[in-house]
């Protein structure tokens, strides 16, 4: 490319003192200083066909640099966009039944002859009770299982590194780095993904992940829900070493649905220096519900006495079950990964999540009866510039429907909301106290 551009100059170089000297000739020729009148001279052909000459082979050299011009090009922007083009879908798994609650509960009654037979197996040739009692090794062993399950997790765990930049009071530059709890979705080919709360990432200048080899990689953002202040941050594997691929591990999402009270959890964080922490405790609640944007999740509360900004929820097999929000009253509280896995496969794909911008909650028939008013999905407030604000949606009003679906629940109002892509027009069937009376209106809410 560089030596065709040069050989095209000196060409048209060439041409220009041609026309240049051309040019002169005819000035001398119109001088004033020659006072005769002159007779128009006849057309010189070979003029003609000079510049004509001159004119097509322009034309080739321009045409000729032109299209070697578009072949390198093209195959720099295909290599540009190649990465976009290569990105590879993920998809999280369905929930497997096993790891579904039941709703019913059996409990078989003993047969009366249990004790009986029991104690001829259990009883000491003295007579004595023999059930063994749990030791300190005992307690040991188990705490030492339960360790070792959260190791298992371990190495999807990783550290995220939000890198700003500010300046000192004598105008000096400096970077500073703060770090969250990441931990890995998937492995593919060409890219990993990590989970984060985009709060940790939003204001970044530079996005970098630390993995348990300590080896650091950069990371963009792939996607991310303000809502639920989810984000989901991609590295490019070719930006890892062979060491540090064969170390990582992509998470096993689990089934907050089949946590029950009592149920043992382990809780765990990265720090950017040293080991990450692994604490174990006993679900405390696991009927909790956090109330955020357009949705109403599940909340798991632990009586894990720590105060960690950032880190996952596990069960005793090592599958995810929650994402650590906060710290309530001293101890540890998540949001179950069974809400929020339809939101972590859509912006792990790029898929944008549309929000109406209504706080939400579940008006159920017994609660209709009781208090007189209509069942549906209750408006509590009405978020500021949102989609709901513009169409007239006003706290207090109570959603029935969204187009041909029927809204009794505000899980039915997330389902049917999440089937939606920004710009769709939506009309909200919504029930509206006027003059002591509920009376049904509709609404389009352009999402």
């Amino acid at each position: 490319m560089p030596a065709l551009s040069q050989l095209l100059f000196k060409v048209c170089s060439y041409i220009g003192d041609i026309i240049f000297v051309m040019s002169e000739n005819e000035n001398k020729e119109k001088s004033p200083v020659i006072r005769e009148t002159i007779k128009d001279k006849a057309l010189n052909k070979k003029k003609i066909a000079a510049y004509i000459a001159i004119a097509l082979i322009c034309g080739v050299l321009f045409g000729v640099t032109a299209a070697a011009s578009f072949h390198y090009l093209s195959g720099y922007l295909s290599n540009g966009t190649k990465e976009e083009d290569t990105d590879e879908a993920f998809s999280v798994p369905d929930e497997a039944s096993g790891d579904m609650v039941s709703d019913v509960t059996t409990e078989e009654p003993l047969p009366e002859n249990t004790d009986s037979e029991a104690g001829d197996e259990d009883s000491d040739s003295d007579g004595s009770d023999s059930k063994k009692e749990l030791t300190l090794e005992d307690y040991q062993t188990l705490t030492n299982l339960l360790y070792a399950s959260g190791e298992k997790t371990d190495k999807s765990i990783v550290s995220v590194l939000s890198v700003t930049s500010d300046k000192d009071i004598f105008d000096t530059v400096y970077e500073n780095a703060d770090s969250a709890s990441g931990l890995v979705l998937d492995i593919g080919e060409k890219r990993v993904l990590v989970l984060c709360s985009y709060s940790a990432v939003s204001d970044a200048s530079e996005i970098r992940i630390k993995f348990n080899t300590d080896e650091e990689a950069t990371a963009i953002i792939q996607g991310y829900d303000t809502a639920t202040d989810l984000c989901i941050l991609k590295v490019m594997v070719s930006d890892i070493s062979e060491d540090t691929a064969a170390k990582i591990a992509a998470a096993d999402l689990g089934s907050s649905y089949a946590i029950k009270r009592g149920d043992t959890v382990i809780a765990i964080s990265s720090r950017e220096s040293g080991d990450d922490l692994i604490y174990t405790g006993t679900v405390t609640a696991a009927d909790g519900q956090i109330y955020l944007r357009d949705g109403v999740y599940g909340e798991l509360s632990t009586d894990i006495a720590q105060s960690l900004e950032s880190g996952f929820l596990t069960n005793i097999d090592g599958k995810v079950v929650g994402v650590i929000r906060s710290s309530e009253n001293g101890a540890l509280c998540a949001i179950g990964i069974s809400d929020i896995k339809s939101i972590i496969e859509k912006i792990s794909n790029k898929e944008e999540i549309v929000h109406m911008g209504v706080m939400i909650n579940t008006i159920t028939n017994e609660l209709s009866k009781t208090y007189d008013v209509p069942a549906g999905v209750l408006v509590s407030k009405v978020v500021e510039g949102t989609a709901a604000l513009d169409a007239g949606i006003l706290q207090g009003d109570i959603i029935t429907g969204m187009d041909d679906d029927n809204i009794s629940t505000a899980k039915d109002f997330m389902n049917v909301l999440k089937e939606y892509t920004a710009g769709d027009k939506v009309k909200v069937t919504i029930m509206r106290l006027s003059n002591d009376e509920y009376k049904e209106i509709t609404l389009t809410v352009k999402l």
